[in-house]
């Protein structure tokens, strides 16, 4: 009789409202689900009626919803559900002025005695990024060692760590026991992560990266300085010439300078653009291969130049 009575003064209590203004077709829903979370509660299909009455929760939050809920909980045996439930529905009720707030608090204030608690423990906080989940929900840090209500049932802990051996435990919390103790040991590293490339975050290359695209950023800037100073000198000397083979001495000089700048000009950018494709190869193969080795070596002719790369890629 003692279990039946409350399932009764929830009915007669009604599905309450938190004096929001809802739209009728989510009134409608959430009434009904509500209907029929009260005919299978009362039939004793207690597992669908929480589904029925969670549904409702989910449309419409309603006093009178959170009371079946949390009485629904507790007759599956679902003591730390039905505590937390009563709970929100002390709350809720306060917050909207109802009476049914003291009688929300003395259904939760009865299931303290049957609780059942998990703590956990960690044999080593000091490792880093330290994740601990039990039944797929985040535990924080500041929960390590609490006891924690938790319905009786199995459970699984879990925890990882970057470098480390994953750690989890199925756990059997029994309803006669208040405390079930859970002892996260020191997570083993992880040999294949100790032994794998770094292959993410920030990137770390030799030093000869940034020497090749320092170099290759020169090459470029006086390749482009020489094409414009040999430009200019063929430009100066043009107006003495009829030919290529008919200028005035000084002419004839400056169309020197300006075929020996534009030589030099060439091997810059060839040189300069070696680099910098030698510097972009190193950077980026930096977090794969520490040990990339790239030469460059300049070749100069007369009338001719070029660049010759060796190396590993």
């Amino acid at each position: 009789m003692h279990r039946l009575l409350p399932t009764v003064l929830l009915v007669v209590f009604g599905a309450g409202s938190a004096h929001a203004q809802p739209r009728s077709g989510d009134l409608a829903a959430a009434e009904a689900l509500f209907d029929e979370g009260r005919r299978m509660s009362a039939a004793g299909r207690f597992a669908e009626a929480c589904a029925r009455f969670e549904a409702s929760m989910a449309v419409l939050p309603r006093l009178g919803v959170q009371l079946n809920l949390a009485d629904c909980y507790e007759h599956l045996g679902k003591t730390a559900s039905a505590w937390v439930a009563f709970g929100e529905a002390a709350a809720l009720a306060r917050r909207i002025s109802d009476n049914r707030e003291a009688f929300a608090r003395q259904r939760k204030a009865a299931l303290v005695p049957r609780l059942c608690r998990v703590r956990i423990l960690i044999a080593n906080n000091s490792v880093d990024a330290l994740v601990v989940m039990r039944d797929g929900v985040p535990v924080q840090a500041s929960a390590f060692g609490a006891d924690v209500p938790v319905d009786p049932g199995m459970h699984t802990v879990e925890a990882t760590a970057p470098g480390r051996v994953s750690w989890s435990l199925r756990v059997a919390v029994p309803e006669t026991q208040p405390v079930t103790l859970v002892n996260i040991p020191d997570l083993a590293r992880d040999p294949a992560a100790a032994e794998a490339p770094e292959t993410s975050g920030r990137r770390h290359p030799a030093p000869a990266a940034w020497i090749a695209l320092g170099a290759g950023t020169v090459g470029i800037a006086a390749g482009s300085g020489l094409a414009l100073a040999a430009r200019s000198l063929w430009q100066e000397a043009q107006p003495w010439c009829t030919s290529d083979q008919a200028c005035t001495n000084a002419a004839y000089a400056l169309v020197q300078r300006s075929r020996r700048d534009g030589d030099l000009a060439t091997a810059a950018f060839a040189i300069g653009g070696a680099a910098l494709v030698a510097g972009v190869v190193l950077y980026l193969r930096a977090p794969h291969d520490r040990e990339l080795r790239v030469r460059v070596v300049p070749a100069l002719a007369p009338g001719a130049s070029g660049v010759t790369i060796t190396g590993a890629f």
